[in-house]
């Protein structure tokens, strides 16, 4: 994910886009998605920057991924992404969950 931002940020300085909007956030990458097109449309590299604007949003940006963890009333949050059987270790449960669901803030 680093050096897809590395080389999204190159292509960036290249192109008019205001400099607030060249720090790679969620809320940020989510801005270009939206509004690079207005003045960047002919720049020779636009394709190659929604090409890494979208899998980076997928990805959450520079916010990990929030997990959450369980099964009947035992739930957990997690940032990590783990196994179902890891999760029912960490849940003090015997076998492995069933249900995992995971959303990106």
């Amino acid at each position: 994910m680093e050096a897809m931002k590395k080389v999204l940020k190159a292509i960036l300085e290249k192109m008019d886009v205001p400099e607030m909007r060249k720090d790679l956030t969620h809320h940020n990458l989510k801005w270009l998605g939206r509004n690079l097109a207005i003045r960047n449309r002919d720049h020779y590299e636009f394709p190659t920057a929604i090409h890494f604007i979208k899998p980076l949003l997928y990805m959450g940006g520079d916010t990990e991924p929030l997990i959450v963890l369980g099964e009947g009333d035992k739930w957990m949050l997690t940032e990590e992404i783990i196994t179902p059987q890891k999760a029912a270790e960490l849940l003090g449960q015997e076998t492995p969950l069933k249900e995992m669901n995971m959303y990106i803030n």
